[in-house]
């Protein structure tokens, strides 16, 4: 599971490092703002389009030659990403890297489901998780000075030959499941129905609001780290870019110690919920100080606030093995696909609400102002309320499989 968890740290990578590449991308292919994001989203297009049957495909054909087929086409799009002479390509290359993704962390998930007992399970996702947070800080100041050093393209092709070396190892180490399960994952794949005639399966009020409350929790990785936190800082709390940098790193530095944390400690008490409640309580808490408009915090502050926050919103974690526990084995990959197209989906349409209420009421100067900030950071409590209502309908599961056929 650690070795196919490098897949989690290099699709992490692809997915972080758009925000390092973009003013090199936009001088490189002559773009202005709007293509340079219409270029950016193809990732996450590729994402959520695919996440369905990856699912599908996990059930069907394994872990291990998923990952393998998965990869390579992520591997081929940073390839193509390097050559390309043109937006179109560019966009085509992007997606493909976004292709990947869609399968990197639904195969995790049932790779662990398969190799740990349930009350395991939460920690181990703990753990591995932890290698996409790395990947995440790597895209960011260490990729900056890369790049400045030795320029985008050549950074791209040690990228690709990262990706290969990484294909090798799962090549080599990866197995679907122990040998002592073969038997009863073999005769569970024969059986296992259509995807369209599973649908009632594994679309359950369960696996939705799992989804949902992971969706929700994980918007501080997916808004703030991925595009608005350093320029919230700096325009809001008057940071320098290095300030700024800084603070944001702190969420992933706070998902680092939050993951295997919550993990274990669900693992402990065999509950699921309980953790989860804690942090979606913990961390409405903390967005209250980023949405009132005369409330400047010092840079010690943001960075404790940060910190925080990615400890406590570190409890989205837990709702892997929850849905793995909710679902047939059989049936887990495709259940996880549902959740993880929420999640992402969710994300998506964040980042997009989050630029709209951004552009209301702009400024004479058209630069976005301290109180469009502050109207957007409401969207942080307004999601956290929502996944609490989403923990209202989840069942636990004390840490045992329910389904089983």
């Amino acid at each position: 599971c650690f070795v196919a968890s490098l897949f989690f740290l290099f699709e992490f990578i692809q997915l972080s490092s758009f925000d390092a590449l973009n003013h090199f991308i936009a001088n490189y292919f002559q773009l202005n703002a709007s293509q340079v994001s219409l270029l950016g989203s193809a990732f996450l297009w590729g994402n959520v389009i695919f996440l369905l049957p990856a699912g599908l495909l996990l059930d069907k054909f394994g872990s291990r030659r998923t990952i393998l087929y998965s990869l390579a086409v992520s591997i081929l799009g940073v390839v193509i990403f390097a050559i390309a002479k043109s937006f179109a390509l560019a966009f085509l290359a992007r997606f493909m890297t976004g292709i990947g993704n869609a399968f990197c962390f639904v195969s995790l998930v049932v790779l662990v489901s398969r190799w740990f007992p349930s009350n395991k399970q939460a920690f181990a996702m703990g753990i591995l998780v932890n290698m996409a947070f790395v990947g995440g800080m790597f895209a960011h100041t260490p990729l900056v000075m890369l790049l400045h050093a030795y320029g985008w393209q050549n950074i791209m092709w040690a990228n690709a030959v990262l990706g290969a070396l990484i294909w090798v190892l799962i090549y080599q180490f990866v197995k679907n499941y122990p040998e002592s399960l073969s038997e009863k994952y073999a005769h569970s794949s024969h059986e296992s129905l259509g995807f369209f005639e599973s649908l009632k399966y594994i679309v359950t009020s369960q696996n939705v609001s799992a989804g949902l409350y992971t969706s929700c929790l994980n918007l501080p990785i997916m808004v703030l780290c991925a595009l608005w936190g350093m320029q919230y800082l700096q325009v809001v709390q008057g940071m320098t870019v290095y300030q700024a940098s800084n603070a944001v790193s702190m969420i992933f530095l706070g998902s680092m110690l939050g993951c295997p944390l919550a993990g274990f400690i669900s693992d402990k008490i065999q509950k699921r919920k309980p953790v989860m409640w804690v942090g979606a309580w913990c961390a409405l808490f903390l967005s209250i100080p980023l949405v009132l408009s005369d409330y400047h915090l010092s840079f010690s502050a943001m960075m404790f606030i940060f910190f925080s926050l990615g400890v406590v919103t570190s409890a989205q974690v837990i709702s892997y093995p929850l849905i793995a526990e909710s679902n047939a084995s059989q049936y887990s990959g495709r259940a996880c696909s549902i959740a993880s197209f929420i999640i992402m989906g969710g994300g998506m349409l964040a980042q997009m609400l989050f630029g709209y209420l951004l552009s209301l009421n702009p400024s004479p100067q058209q630069a976005v102002s301290v109180e469009q900030f502050k109207l957007a950071m409401y969207l942080f409590p307004v999601s956290i309320i929502i996944a609490l209502i989403a923990m209202a309908v989840m069942k636990e599961t004390n840490c045992h499989h329910q389904l089983e056929s």
